[in-house]
């Protein structure tokens, strides 16, 4: 027969297994109950944890084994506490104190009353009308403070119902004491571990924020990647059998679609907004369209100067032919598409590109750029404007490409500092990765399919398909229709540049649907 102190003793190695089962918070606090009234005999308890934001109690599990009475909340989060029962604190009010779970708390001792009918300090009002509700009877109680926090301030409030009589007794008092100790001790833990997530979880959404607000064509990027990289993660969990994601998993996707752009902190402004291919301080279009016209009246005038001294007559002074004023209209509007970016480059486009900047205007003065000299005259189109309009794709010229490019790398720099639990480890991998190519031509590191992970692969698909649906980006004169933009994306399947198994899902899962309902314009959804 064992004794009451081996039978205490059992009990406290019992309690220190079950609270180091890394349990979430509603199991545990369902553990910390139940134990605690097997080892009273108490019909039931409360545990209340403390809102340090509104300085209350709440009461996070209620539960009596005699009314059949369990409540729990479904999910816990010290920075935002939600309960079933709220007691305020406040230090000197005798109104609250009078409440037993307040006054233990702000004495920070724990309070017995083995008899509630002939305790006159404490307000048993509600306690009253809880038994007068539920036909019960509560006899006794004993709340013990949960105080295991470096400055000694309570985290919450253990009350137990009608525990055995023997629970009054000083030795048996003193082991519920030191029981309450060990549990507070795995709820602080826990506490601490709750609390460490959420930081890290506000950090991440506070630096995705402020990438998107890097730049006000950009707002809202990095959080519509994630909602459409978890929208796919879950239709591939769903479609394919052998992948699976743990809660882990997710939230390090999660967190990398969040940060998956960051690099772009450092991005040069002016090349992270570029509007159009000739845009630096101002769009140089300007002043290429002000020399076109400057062509235009040389060459009037060199015709005005040999007719003048043909016939010495004024009649023959030249005149601008419509013919004449109407192809430099035509230059002048291929010039400001091409600018734009949104023009195709095809060989004609360049032809005339060509034609345009071989025109050379009558100077006066030595030109400022002695490669765009031809016989003592300048060209209309230099020859860096003629470069940067011959860009295939995009505003960017090769310099700045290599330049915007570089955010890739610059992300896994920064996600690389980062010392990141073992169950986010992956997060750099999956935000570094979302510009490679499953063909091997993406960047930063030219990585193949077969490097490639699925989380990875849906990043990469989910930030393709923002950014072309996205309304509001510099260098897009007109926004695209989602026809459209899934052509570009079915484009990116056939060549090998996305993972055209997880396309076939992301259509068949209707995806691009969900996402435009809820970011774009009716007008632009007009695909089923």
């Amino acid at each position: 027969m064992l004794s009451e102190k081996e039978k205490q003793l059992n009990i406290l190695i019992e309690v220190a297994h079950e609270l180091s089962s890394g349990k979430k918070f509603p199991e545990l606090f369902q553990s910390v109950i139940n134990i605690v009234c097997a080892s009273s005999g108490a019909d039931g308890g409360t545990l209340y944890m403390h809102d340090n934001k509104y300085n209350t109690l709440k009461a996070v599990l209620l539960t009596n084994q005699v009314l059949d009475i369990h409540s729990v909340v479904s999910e816990f989060d010290p920075l935002a506490v939600s309960g079933f029962i709220e007691v305020p604190l406040q230090e000197g009010d005798s109104t609250q104190s009078a409440k037993i779970s307040a006054s233990a708390f702000l004495q920070r001792q724990t309070i017995a009353v083995p008899d509630i009918n002939a305790e006159s300090r404490f307000d048993f009002s509600g306690v009253k009308a809880f038994d007068e509700s539920n036909n019960y009877q509560t006899r006794s109680l004993i709340a013990f403070p949960l105080h295991a926090t470096s400055d000694d301030t309570p985290i919450g409030v253990l009350q137990v119902i009608n525990p055995d009589p023997k629970c009054f007794e000083d030795d048996y008092l003193r082991f519920l004491n030191t029981l309450a100790g060990h549990i507070t001790i795995s709820l602080n833990n826990a506490l601490l571990i709750k609390e460490g997530q959420n930081l890290l979880g506000a950090i991440v959404r506070m630096v995705g924020m402020a990438i998107d607000e890097k730049s006000p064509h950009t707002s809202g990027h990095c959080y519509r990647v994630t909602e459409v990289t978890m929208m796919l993660a879950d239709a591939v969990e769903q479609e394919m059998v052998d992948f699976e994601m743990s809660t882990s998993d997710r939230e390090a996707l999660k967190m990398a679609a969040l940060l998956h752009d960051v690099g772009k902190i450092i991005t040069p402004d002016h090349i992270l907004e570029k509007p159009t291919k000739l845009f630096t301080l101002t769009d140089r279009i300007e002043h290429l369209i002000d020399r076109l016209h400057m062509w235009r009246i040389s060459e009037e005038l060199d015709a005005l100067k040999k007719n003048v001294i043909a016939a010495g007559r004024k009649d023959l002074l030249p005149s601008s032919k419509e013919s004449d004023v109407s192809q430099l209209n035509s230059d002048i509007d291929l010039l400001k598409e091409v600018n734009t970016g949104n023009l195709f480059m095809d060989e004609e486009v360049m032809n005339k590109l060509e034609n345009i900047s071989s025109r050379v205007i009558a100077h006066t003065q030595p030109p400022t750029e002695k490669n765009d000299e031809q016989d003592g005259r300048e060209k209309v189109v230099a020859r860096k404007d003629l470069s940067d309009l011959q860009i295939l794709r995009g505003t960017l010229n090769p310099r700045e490409r290599k330049i915007m490019e570089e955010h890739a790398s610059i992300t896994i720099r920064l996600l690389s500092s980062i010392p990141w639990p073992k169950k986010y480890s992956r997060v750099v991998e999956y935000a570094g990765n979302h510009h490679e190519k499953m063909n091997g031509a993406g960047y930063p590191n030219r990585l193949s399919a077969s490097e490639l992970s699925i989380p990875s692969r849906i990043l990469g698909i989910a930030d393709r398909f923002e950014g072309l649906s996205a309304p509001d980006r510099p260098y897009r004169s007109r926004k695209m229709t989602l026809s459209r933009v899934l052509d570009i994306m079915q484009s990116m399947s056939d060549e090998g540049e996305i993972d055209a198994d997880l396309y076939r899902i992301f259509l068949k899962s209707k995806i691009h649907l969900k996402y435009g309902h809820q970011f774009l314009d009716n007008a632009l959804v007009d695909c089923a």
